[in-house]
């Protein structure tokens, strides 16, 4: 309260808790000493010390709880609005006005190059189907985490577009009704079986066809989208389901998920699991499979099976769902669209509220929310008795609504985390409109649990020294992620994403031009840019500091968030950028406007921004942010611009080489490749949870499939720099794949010691599953009533 001395605050009183000492003192010592001696005198301190201490306690378990409250709340917007963000940045890269590096066409109509024919037991050519038994086969392998080689996945995804082509936006499963005999049994009609959400978890899947079997006359399937991303196994679970839709077309219906779109795969990580596993061609053919997807199903007349919910205008019809040109992405929200746009995302994005009529705007960032009206006015209008949808997790794998006229279906167990969530799959008989629903959850051994990183071990990680990294502690077995590291981790990659953006924002509030905000500035420019509804006050204590003024300087805020791989290579990119820059400045002849520009003195980010471009105009956003920072050396959000000329002609008469020629591009995309594929890189490394130490020949074939999802390769010199750089500072017996783990987080740098050793509560390096998924089952008791 410095700042503001006449705050009214500063006149208040305070009579309760542990900061009220002079009403402790008169309760407790000054009553006692009132006519007596020493004696109770210090009895009196004694007692005026325990009440403190009680009080404090009770005020830190408060203090405590209410945190605990908060990161758990912010944790659950924060994966509410990851789906939103997804659009938001997808968005974002559509609307820029100039663009700076080829991006991949969002069109699904593209050319893909069908990969070299080889023997395998899934035969390549569309002439031999695929049958029962070579999926049994196929499933005991990718169990086994084999995956089959690149022509026979890709004759499987190929034949089922070609099959996908033909089918109809809304399909009619329509199985036998009256009583048959199987295997010497009378059975009433088939069964019919609805599977929700899968998220790339193989196990769910597996467990799901052991126990209902496989399709058949008398056993169908509805696989009702969001079959990848989250999940480590996307494309495991599309190779089993795709192979079942060809082998058993009349008993295998699948629907289209809001995920199975190449701006949630981006966002999500299911193209760089493609791209890794395979390659690029394959994450463009999964693409067009995906577009081809049918939208909704229904049993018979009377259950419509579809992933997101009902569209918001009343009058749809069944006819209306089947007019929709469905062949391309999901479009995205605008504020004003086509009706068929607004109709399409309704289907695959909205969710059922209770108590509430008519519709509103949904929170995901695209679809809506429907109250109980609609969907009684959507089955009236269709002659249908139910409605069953996907898209939400539930906690016991299932949820009813609007008088039970709506049934939610979620697969996915243990969605988030261990003991999280059953899930569960619902099974019609006949043409009986009321299913029973069966909950379960798969576990994996706990030998394969999350781990966590022991990082007692000291550790510098500027590039000159030498020291250690921290060791992995072999015993620790972490069943829940504690949410505050979760909350903290996923804000700093997320600020480090969008940190030139961010810089830019603050730039237009400074007007003073002091290089600091507000705090309220602060926080509009974290809502607005990350586009994050979040509680920013809150939050602020645990992401930046402040100035004695209760300002923030907003540019050591935004270059404190790296990996600790950026001073291997910084400097060295920085010299061949200058360079090239003066290089560019006289090829260009624009020494003279450049001179001018910065002969006035200090610049700040936006007419850097500006006068780089007229000199280069290929120079992305992360590029001017990192050369932006660098000069600021003093951290003011300004750089002295005589001072920047005077570097440049120095640069111009004494360059120094980039040996290794690094590309500020490429450690970008390996960076984000990282946050993106963590699932994906203890199968990438092949590390266990039982070997995990990272030799040279697991690095090098583990870093070059990674390299698979970057548009621009390390070079085999760059590679091995970062081995050679994990080595020196990895203590015996050697690199362990945590170390790689541990150098390309993005954290806080300043908030981390530079020699002292670190404690695992101050940085939390998440292991992705090392499991090899033997599952253990464990079944739910709920039923559907």
């Amino acid at each position: 309260m410095k700042w503001c001395p006449g705050n009214f605050v500063t006149h208040i009183k305070i009579t309760h808790g542990p900061f009220a000492t002079e009403a402790l003192l008169a309760r407790h010592v000054n009553s006692v000493n009132q006519g007596k001696g020493g004696v109770d005198a210090a009895k009196g301190r004694v007692s005026y010390n325990v009440a403190r201490m009680q009080l404090l306690w009770r005020w830190m378990k408060a203090k405590l709880y209410l945190e605990e409250t908060m990161f758990r709340l912010t944790f659950r917007e924060l994966d509410l609005k990851k789906e939103g963000f997804a659009i938001f940045k997808a968005r974002d890269d559509v609307n820029q006005s100039r663009v700076l590096v080829p991006k991949r066409s969002r069109s699904v109509i593209q050319s893909v190059t069908a990969p070299a024919i080889s023997s395998h037991y899934i035969p390549t050519s569309a002439a031999e189907p695929i049958t029962v038994q070579l999926i049994q086969r196929l499933i005991r392998e990718l169990a086994q985490h084999v995956l089959p080689p690149q022509p026979s996945a890709w004759r499987i995804f190929t034949q089922a577009l070609s099959l996908l082509n033909t089918m109809p936006n809304v399909v009619r499963l329509d199985p036998p009704v009256g009583a048959r005999v199987s295997n010497g049994m009378v059975v009433q009609g088939s069964k019919i079986i609805v599977v929700g959400d899968l998220h790339g978890q193989l196990g769910d899947l597996l467990y799901i066809l052991k126990e209902c079997g496989m399709p058949n006359e008398g056993t169908y399937y509805i696989f009702n989208g969001d079959f990848v991303d989250r999940g480590p196994h996307g494309v495991e679970v599309l190779l089993i389901l795709f192979s079942l839709l060809l082998a058993c077309p009349r008993y295998v219906a699948l629907n289209r998920g809001n995920h199975e779109c190449d701006y949630m795969n981006d966002e999500y990580g299911f193209d760089v699991e493609v791209s890794t596993k395979y390659d690029r061609n394959m994450f463009r053919l999964i693409q067009r499979c995906f577009c081809a997807l049918p939208l909704a199903t229904t049993i018979g007349k009377k259950v419509f099976v579809v992933h997101g919910g009902l569209p918001r205008r009343k009058g749809v019809t069944l006819a209306d769902i089947g007019r929709i040109q469905r062949f391309r992405q999901i479009p995205m929200p605008e504020n004003s669209q086509p009706e068929e746009d607004e109709l399409f995302q309704d289907l695959l994005w909205s969710d059922p509220v209770e108590d509430m009529h008519g519709w509103r705007e949904s929170v995901r960032g695209a679809g809506v929310l429907f109250g109980a009206d609609l969907t009684h006015e959507f089955l009236k209008n269709n002659g249908l008795e139910l409605i069953v949808r996907s898209h939400e997790e539930c906690l016991k794998g299932y949820e009813e609504h609007h008088n039970k006229k709506l049934l939610t279906v979620f697969s996915a167990s243990n969605y988030d985390g261990p003991e999280s969530n059953l899930g569960s799959f619902a099974v019609f008989i006949g043409d009986n409109p009321e299913p029973e629903c069966h909950p379960f959850r798969v576990e994996e051994e706990d030998e394969y649990a999350q781990a966590i990183v022991d990082v007692t071990e000291p550790f510098t990680p500027t590039l000159p020294r030498s020291t250690t990294l921290p060791t992995p502690f072999p015993s620790s077995i972490l069943l829940r992620r504690r949410t505050r590291d979760e909350v903290l981790r996923v804000l700093r990659e997320r600020i480090y994403q969008r940190r030139h953006r961010l810089l830019s924002y603050f730039a237009k509030l400074d007007r003073t031009c002091k290089g600091s905000v507000w705090k309220i500035e602060w926080t509009e420019a974290m809502r607005n840019v990350l586009n994050l509804d979040l509680p920013w006050f809150f939050l602020r204590g645990y992401l930046v500091a402040e100035d004695e003024n209760s300002r923030i300087w907003y540019s050591p805020f935004l270059e404190k968030f790296h990996n600790f791989l950026q001073p291997l290579w910084l400097n060295d990119w920085m010299e061949g950028a200058l360079y090239s820059l003066v290089m560019k400045q006289r090829a260009g002849h624009r020494t003279q406007s450049v001179s001018v520009a910065f002969s006035k003195g200090m610049v700040n980010y936006t007419d850097f921004c500006s006068v780089i471009r007229v000199v280069d105009y290929t120079t992305s956003e992360a590029q001017l942010f990192q050369i932006f920072i660098y000069l600021d050396r003093e951290g003011k959000g300004q750089i002295d611009g005589p001072k920047f000329l005077e570097l440049l002609a120095e640069k111009a008469t004494r360059p120094v080489p980039d040996a290794l020629r690094w590309d500020h591009e490429a450690m970008e995309q390996l960076q984000n490749v990282v946050i993106q594929a963590r699932s994906q890189l203890p199968y990438l490394f092949n590390v266990s949870a039982t070997d995990r130490a990272l030799t040279p020949e697991r690095f090098f074939s583990g870093i070059t499939q990674l390299c698979r999802g970057m548009r621009k390769d390390l070079t085999q010199a760059q590679k091995e720099k970062i081995y050679e750089f994990l080595q020196e500072r990895a203590p015996q017996p050697g690199v362990m794949f945590e170390h790689f783990l541990f150098v390309t987080a993005v954290f806080d740098v300043h908030a981390l010691p530079w020699s002292a050793s670190i404690h695992p509560d101050d940085v939390h390096v998440m292991l992705p599953s090392l499991g090899n998924h033997s599952f253990i089952v464990r079944e739910g008791e709920a039923a559907w009533e």
